[in-house]
C-alpha cells in the first residue's frame, strides 16, 4: 500500500497542488492513466450515451469476449460526488470484464456540487435503463445486470439497488459511503487525513451533494437506511484504514440480521481508494477477484 501512495503522490508532485475543486479534476484526469497501464485488454470497447433528464451521458463498454448473452455489469465510479470519472475507473473495469467475462458498462454522471443530489443517482438510473433497453447490442443480457462502485460509486450502486432491486441481481460495493455518522470508530481513528480519505474532507462531500442537511437521512443518500431486505445479494468490502470501514462492516451487520447470502471481506493494511491500484498494490487483484467470484456465484 505505501509503495501505491509513494507512486500516486509521484505522479501528483509535477504539478501545483489543487485549491478548487475544477483544479483537483484536471490533476486527476492528466494522472489517473497510468493506473491503466498493463490492465487486461478487452475484446472490444464501446463509447456509448445514454439520454438522462440533463442530456447526453457519457458511457464507455467494455467487453471481454465475442460471446453474445453474457452478463453485465454497471460500473459507478468514486470521487465524493464531486470528482471521478470512467478514466479513473477503468482499472478496475478491465479487470473485472476479464475475471468475469462480462460486459462492464462504466457511466459517468454529474457532479456536485455544481449537480446536487438527486442528479448524479438519476444519471446512473439513465445508465441503468440503456442497459436493460440496448445492452443486448454489444453482447449483454439484460437480465443479468449486478451494480459496481467504489467509495461514493458504491453509495450510488446500493442507491441503485435499493430503488430497482428487481432489476439488478447483486452488488459489488467496495469501501462505500453507505452510512451517514462521522463519529464512528474509523472516523475517528483514521480521520486526521494520514491515510488518505480524511473526516473533515468527507463531511464536505456531503455538504457539497445534498441539497440540505435533511437529505442525510434520505435512504437513496444513505443506503443504511434503506428498505434492505430486499436488496440484491451484496458483497461488501471494506478498507482496514479507511474512515468508511465502519460503513461497510455497519452495512454487512444489518444485512446479517435480516437474511443470508451476503459477503464481507476485509482488505487488511489496505486505504481508501485502492482498488484500482493494480499495478502496485497485489490486494487490489485478490479483492477484484473475490468480488468476481461472488458475481460469477449470483448473476
Amino acid at each position: 500500500m505505501r509503495e501505491a501512495m509513494a507512486v500516486e503522490a509521484e505522479l501528483r508532485a509535477p504539478y501545483p497542488e489543487p485549491t478548487t475543486l475544477p483544479e483537483e479534476r484536471v490533476l486527476r484526469a492528466k494522472v489517473c492513466s497510468y493506473w491503466s497501464e498493463g490492465a487486461p485488454e478487452p475484446y472490444r470497447t464501446h463509447e456509448l450515451t445514454a439520454q438522462g433528464e440533463a442530456g447526453s451521458i457519457r458511457m464507455r463498454a467494455y467487453r471481454a469476449t465475442p460471446h453474445d448473452n453474457a452478463p453485465v455489469i454497471l460500473q459507478i465510479h468514486g470521487g465524493g460526488w464531486a470528482f471521478g470519472s470512467i478514466e479513473e475507473t477503468e482499472p478496475l473495469s478491465r479487470h473485472l470484464a476479464a475475471m468475469t467475462g462480462a460486459v462492464v458498462v462504466s457511466t459517468s454522471y454529474r457532479l456536485a456540487p455544481e449537480h446536487k443530489f438527486p442528479a448524479g443517482l438519476n444519471d446512473c438510473e439513465a445508465a441503468l435503463k440503456w442497459i436493460l433497453a440496448n445492452v443486448g447490442e454489444i453482447g449483454g443480457d439484460p437480465g443479468r445486470i449486478a451494480v459496481s462502485g467504489g467509495s461514493a460509486g458504491a453509495n450510488l450502486a446500493a442507491a441503485l439497488a435499493v430503488r430497482h432491486p428487481h432489476k439488478i441481481r447483486c452488488a459489488l460495493l467496495f469501501y462505500g459511503v453507505l452510512g451517514n455518522d462521522f463519529d464512528t470508530p474509523s472516523y475517528l481513528r483514521y480521520g486526521d487525513g494520514s491515510f488518505g480519505l480524511s473526516r473533515e474532507r468527507m463531511q464536505v462531500f456531503f455538504h457539497h451533494y445534498a441539497r440540505d442537511v435533511s437529505d442525510h437521512n434520505d435512504p437513496l443518500v444513505t443506503p443504511m437506511l434503506g428498505h434492505l431486505a430486499t436488496l440484491p445479494p451484496a458483497w461488501v468490502c471494506a478498507a482496514e484504514c479507511d474512515v468508511l470501514h465502519d460503513d461497510s462492516a455497519r452495512f454487512y451487520e444489518k444485512l446479517q440480521t435480516l437474511r443470508d447470502g451476503d459477503q464481507f471481506i476485509l482488505a487488511e493494511g489496505c486505504t481508501h481508494g485502492f482498488i484500482n491500484r493494480f499495478r502496485h498494490l497485489p490486494a487490489a487483484k485478490a479483492i477484484a477477484l473475490s468480488a468476481a467470484a461472488f458475481f460469477n456465484a449470483k448473476v
